[in-house]
């Protein structure tokens, strides 16, 4: 009886090295496969954008007109949507690029204004929590540079009436920060088109201007 005890013992003993292999395999695969699922590479996020607060600040003359550089506000307050697709090359470091589409949105003395922005962004993450996921509860911060095409070109008068002006593409850049909670995505991004107002035919026409703009920003992210 003891001999028979002391077989199956030595047995167990040999057979559990076997069975704590496959059962941390089964661990490790089963793990891997989670993270797997939860790992997402790229994610392409729709936002609404609300500008309360935008200025332009303009240097130069049209006609008779002179322009000091000082802020000229919109009438109320403007209106985008952008798209921006990002790729992670590290877990915590997206980049890719963005498209905006600004509403017509008017001020005074220089008439409507409106812009499609086409940019490349960076977006480094910082976790809540740890144990977190990547893509589940983070704060991050937005760079963003590129190319603004306007849709709407300023109208600008003088004391003799209607100056002949159009307003030439320029530069689009912006820094933020933004917090995400699963794939609902809230911003504030500082904003800003850079622009050249120049004659269209004989007219004496020459500004250079910024429109900076506060934006307050609601999206949703489709993780893939």
């Amino acid at each position: 009886m003891r001999k028979f005890i002391c077989l199956a013992f030595a047995i167990c003993l040999s057979a559990f090295p076997a069975f704590a292999q496959d059962a941390l395999e089964e661990d490790f695969e089963s793990l891997e496969q989670s993270e797997a699922k939860e790992k997402k590479e790229s994610e392409l996020i729709v936002k609404i954008e609300v500008t309360p607060d935008g200025q332009i600040n303009a240097k130069g003359n049209a006609g008779d007109r002179f322009f000091d550089g000082s802020a000229v506000y919109g009438d109320k307050a403007g209106l985008s949507f952008s798209s921006q697709y990002y790729y992670y090359f590290f877990k915590y470091l997206g980049a890719g690029a963005g498209l905006k589409y600004q509403m017509n949105r008017s001020f005074k003395n220089f008439g409507e204004f409106g812009a499609v922005d086409i940019y490349l962004s960076l977006k480094p993450k910082i976790k809540f929590r740890p144990e977190s996921r990547p893509d589940d509860e983070a704060a991050y911060l937005l760079f963003q540079c590129g190319y603004a095409l306007f849709t709407e070109s300023f109208s600008l008068k003088d004391s003799q009436g209607k100056v002949a002006s159009k307003t030439e593409n320029g530069w689009y850049y912006a820094i933020g920060v933004g917090v995400e909670f699963n794939n609902i995505v809230v911003e504030l991004l500082f904003a800003a088109n850079d622009l050249n107002i120049k004659p269209d035919g004989s007219s004496a026409v020459d500004i250079s201007a910024t429109y900076s703009m506060t934006n307050i920003n609601v999206g949703y992210r489709f993780g893939f």
